[in-house]
């Protein structure tokens, strides 16, 4: 795939391009993400047009790799994202004079937390988790319990089958080992395993009990997969033979069909929220917190921002840090669509449905 991204000089937008053979991947991939863009159909080239900013422009880019789409990107900064980017930086001389007031006792405190092994659950979301747990850049080192943080870790997310927290001079490092395929996180099989809907049969393995199946067959909903139930000796000799129970245990893969209607009017009213003016800040500093104007947490009429830290020179940060609190505004409008604009709208939003329809499933 080619994606140009060119972030506009005055505007501080990125233009994103994929011809017609992967304007599907890039419509995907926007909808997944979540990201609010403008698209557009290109009548010339048969290919679809997006408008977006340009930190949702390298999201989009890095799942395409991910996804082993090649994206190529012209990257031309403008004001606007100049202006953005060096705005919030504290000044050379007052982040100088912290780094160096700080780095006499740097060692009592974290300066980083870092995630290694996660990629079932986003990053921003196991630090977000962990600061609730006390872990955060700002925290004392004396005052976290790792086996204590590493077992309520535990307990959020079964899907990890171990957790150990880990201190690497001022920076804590969460580390992490996914369940592998096959890995149950719960110590009780079941009597039997059902299919949830009709489908053919693609791929069987029984950690307990008996398959009742086999790859090719043809299930309906309802009919057993696996059963817990096996002869005494593992053999069928009567018609009644003496059974154990081992309990039933396993993964079973089918293909399946579904489909669904999505409409979208060529005129339509939504209701657009936005975040408002910013009522105050919340400053974290070796575990003190400081609270600058109108903070309100908890609140739907109120978002608060992911947690930020200061930075001296662009790259050193410092054991501060801050979050913004913002007012919530919503607004109803009318919005008219042509019928190139209407078709790619329902694009976005049938696969948006369509991805949380599959869950963990895979789209074939």
């Amino acid at each position: 795939m080619i994606i140009t991204d060119i972030i506009g000089f005055f505007t501080g937008r990125a233009e994103l391009y994929a011809d017609e053979n992967n304007s599907y991947a890039l419509v995907r991939a926007i909808a997944e993400l979540g990201i609010n863009a403008n698209v557009s159909a290109d009548s010339e080239n048969g290919g679809v047009n997006v408008t977006v900013s340009p930190s949702n422009a390298k999201k989009i880019a890095s799942a395409l790799d991910k996804s082993g789409n090649i994206v190529y990107i012209n990257n031309v900064c403008g004001i606007k994202s100049i202006y953005i980017n060096n705005i919030k930086r504290i000044g050379l001389l007052i982040g100088a004079l912290l780094f160096f007031a700080l780095l006499s006792f740097s060692t009592l405190f974290v300066f980083k937390v870092e995630v290694v092994g996660s990629d079932t659950v986003s990053k921003e979301q196991i630090k977000s988790e962990l600061a609730d747990l006390g872990i955060r850049v700002g925290a004392r080192l004396s005052d976290i319990d790792r086996a204590a943080a590493a077992t309520s870790f535990m307990k959020l997310h079964p899907e990890y089958s171990w957790a150990a927290v880990n201190f690497k001079g001022t920076t804590v490092c969460l580390e992490l080992k996914e369940r592998e395929s096959g890995e149950s996180a719960e110590t009780e099989n079941v009597d039997i395993l059902i299919a949830d809907l009709d489908g053919v049969i693609k791929e069987v393995l029984v950690y307990s009990g008996k398959s009742a199946v086999k790859p090719g067959d043809v299930v309906k909903k309802g009919d057993i997969l696996i059963s817990g139930f096996i002869s005494g000796n593992g053999l069928q000799y009567s018609d009644n033979p003496m059974l154990r129970f081992d309990g039933a245990a396993g993964s079973v893969k089918a293909e399946v069909e579904d489909s669904f209607l999505l409409e979208v009017k060529l005129e339509e009213e939504i209701c657009v929220s936005s975040v408002g003016e910013k009522t105050g800040t919340v400053f974290s500093f070796m575990g003190s917190t400081v609270k600058l104007g109108e903070v309100i947490e908890d609140s739907s009429e109120y978002v608060m921002s992911a947690s930020k830290s200061i930075t001296v020179l662009g790259c050193v940060e410092l054991p501060i840090t801050y979050r913004e609190c913002f007012r919530n505004s919503t607004e109803t409008k009318t919005v008219t669509y042509d019928s190139a604009q209407a078709e790619a709208e329902a694009i976005i939003r049938a696969y948006s449905m369509l991805h949380e329809r599959l869950g963990e499933a895979e789209l074939t």
